[in-house]
């Protein structure tokens, strides 16, 4: 804009009149005499087409800034999360037993996380890899599951923060009461104090009572697995 106003007022002070500006140069005559007139009451002030009218209501640092984000892919920003409120009525006494397991780990037994995660879906995933700029390798969209889908059932000791997992085909009572035998066959001597959910198969009375769960597993409680013999 600037580049060409500069240029009509060159052509004006060349000779060159109103008509034989707008034959070389794609604009109106009316435009040609304003920047003429502005010129001869601004000088070069003129060829600035900002520096009339309303004044800038954002600096230049700021106008960089949103040319940044402008510029700037989604990938690198934040991404949207989901979550849920509890319906629980005793969740704020549940979620203070929990903390407090967490800042002041017992002397007596081991916190225990444990959790499922699923179904998986066993597919081909796009990834990244170094090569030669062509054409990258393509995965088919589609898909068969041959294989079926899997779950995962994992425990954190916050102690020492392994993660124990299993993938199984399912996660029903049965799966999670493998997972817990597992647990106490590491330590069958020591108390563990087991976080959990209230996904069903939790709460079922046969996991409940093969593990000598203290009570049954609610929304952000535990429950305290007391040794007990193999088997």
């Amino acid at each position: 804009m600037k580049f060409r106003r500069a240029i009509v007022v060159l052509m004006s002070a060349r000779g060159q009149t109103v008509k034989d500006i707008t034959t070389l140069m794609p604009v109106g005559e009316d435009y040609v005499r304003d920047v003429i007139h502005a010129f001869n009451e601004q000088r070069f002030g003129a060829l600035d087409p900002n520096g009339a009218g309303r004044p800038k209501t954002i600096s230049d640092k700021v106008r960089e800034h949103i040319c940044l984000i402008a510029r700037t892919s989604p990938a690198g920003w934040k991404i949207t999360t989901t979550w849920k409120a509890s319906t629980d009525p005793d969740f704020i006494a549940k979620m203070h037993r929990v903390l407090t397991l967490y800042d002041t780990p017992p002397t007596d037994g081991r916190v225990i996380c444990v959790d499922e995660f699923g179904p998986l879906n066993l597919m081909p995933r796009k990834g990244e890899a170094w090569g030669p700029v062509r054409r990258p390798r393509r995965l088919r969209t589609m898909y068969n599951r041959y294989g079926g889908v899997r779950h995962m059932l994992a425990a954190l000791d916050l102690a020492t923060g392994k993660l124990y997992y299993r993938i199984r085909p399912r996660k029903r009572w049965r799966e999670f009461l493998g997972l817990l035998k597992a647990l106490r066959a590491r330590r069958p001597r020591e108390k563990q104090y087991v976080v959990l959910d209230n996904f069903s198969p939790h709460k079922h009375a046969k996991s409940t009572r093969r593990s000598a769960l203290g009570r049954p597993t609610t929304t952000s409680s535990w429950s305290s697995c007391r040794p007990t013999a193999p088997g």
